[in-house]
């Protein structure tokens, strides 16, 4: 089954997102807490991190897309 253009890019913010936030809180978590790292708190920040980072991409990257694309030469234009 392949996905709509819509449906692609959703899965890529939620993907994205996951890998982005469970990685700096990860880090986040280790910077602050060291080798005694608690899982659970761990787990705990990176949901609220995602539950708050998934709709600002949602909503965001469209216009951040748009924005970039006026601003890139196009190679059909040659512009």
């Amino acid at each position: 089954m392949k996905l709509t253009p819509k449906q692609g890019n959703l899965l890529f913010a939620v993907i994205m997102v996951g890998f982005m936030t469970f990685i700096i809180t990860g880090l986040n978590s280790f910077i602050t807490q060291g080798y005694s790292l608690n899982l659970f708190l761990w787990l705990r920040n990176w949901l609220g991190a995602y539950v708050v980072a998934l709709p600002i991409m949602i909503v965001f990257s469209p216009k951040v897309r748009t924005w970039i694309n006026t601003r890139v030469k196009s190679e059909i234009q040659g512009e």
